[in-house]
Order: C-alpha cells, then structure tokens, then sequence
C-alpha cells in the first residue's frame, strides 16, 4: 500500500493586504500571516489523471513539457506522494492542462489557515492606513479633522485605500494624473 503523507505545515503564507508602504513605527506590519496546510487528498491522483486526459496529453507529452519524468508523473496520479510537489510544478500543470491553479492546490489538500481574527485585523490595517492617507500634510482634504475618521465606515475607508493605491500606481507607471482626468476633455463644454 503507498505511503499517504500526514498531514503536515510546509511554510508560512503572507496574505498581502495593500501595497501604501507601512511607517516602521506601525506595529503589526502590513501583512496578515496565516500558514499552509496539507492533509491527505487521495482523489487527487485520480483528479489530477482525468485533467491530463481532458488535455489529450499521454502520460510522457505531460512529463516532457512540464520537466518532469513520467514515473514522477505516474506516482503523483497514483498519489503515491512522499512530499508536496513544488508551487512550480503545480502552476506548470495546471497551465498546461488548462485548470485553475487554486482549483489544482485544493484537489492536491492545501489548505489556508487564517488567524481567527482575520476580519478584525484587516479593518484594523485598512483603519491605520486610511488615517495616515487622509492626515498626511500633502494629501489632507481642506477642514479635514482626525475626528472626522470615525465617520468613514470600514468598507468606504478600504476602498479610499485601494484607490489611493491605484493613483499611486497610476503615476509610476507613467499613467494618467488626477488632474488630467479632472482637466475638461477639448471641443466638448
């Protein structure tokens, strides 16, 4: 009977919440940090043979175009699995049979765990964000007040973010700025 891998944690997962750079003096930082598990999912190698078979791909045409060799293909279908395959792998075929690489991890028994506080500590995150955004001396709307930040609920302080995110964006990759979109369009009124 093959060896069934136990499950086990292969390595530590940072879930990016926004790209406004943290000021070293916020604690917590500015990613929550959850952890990858991976509990034994025989169906996977019956899963992963019939997405190969959906791709018209032999056993051998899969091995040779993602890098593998066939016998690792082979003992990966019969799940006779002694260790997670690499994240390269596993994108390389899901690719090359045309699957959702998240849909191929879950059939593979990767799971995501997530602190159970997870909601809190994003909108605490989105909180401190947006006060820095809406406080900072250059960006501050006129008669703004830190008072006003309670005002904002989550969901509305979370998109400002997000779309100060984008502005930023925007002027580094040379796109448009705030005052060419405000600027009224030529031979229009």
């Amino acid at each position: 009977m093959p060896r069934r891998p136990s499950p086990r944690i292969v390595s530590p997962l940072a879930l990016a919440v926004g790209a406004i750079p943290d000021d070293p003096d916020d604690v917590g930082g500015g990613a929550l940090v959850g952890r990858i598990l991976w509990g034994a999912n025989p169906a996977f190698g019956a899963w992963l043979q019939r997405s190969r078979e959906d791709a018209n791909l032999s056993l051998r045409a899969a091995a040779g175009k993602v890098g593998i060799s066939h016998t690792w293909l082979a003992q990966m279908e019969q799940y006779e699995l002694r260790s997670l395959p690499e994240l390269k792998l596993v994108r390389k075929l899901a690719r090359l049979y045309g699957v959702d690489e998240r849909a191929m991890l879950h059939e593979l028994g990767v799971r995501y765990e997530l602190p159970e506080d997870v909601a809190e500590e994003v909108a605490n995150l989105h909180e401190r964000r947006f006060t820095r955004l809406m406080l900072h001396e250059r960006l501050r709307p006129d008669g703004f007040a830190e008072d006003d930040i309670a005002k904002f609920p989550p969901a509305v302080m979370a998109w400002i973010v997000d779309f100060a995110k984008n502005v930023d964006a925007s002027a580094r990759d040379n796109g448009p700025t705030i005052s060419a979109i405000f600027a009224p369009k030529r031979g229009k009124s």
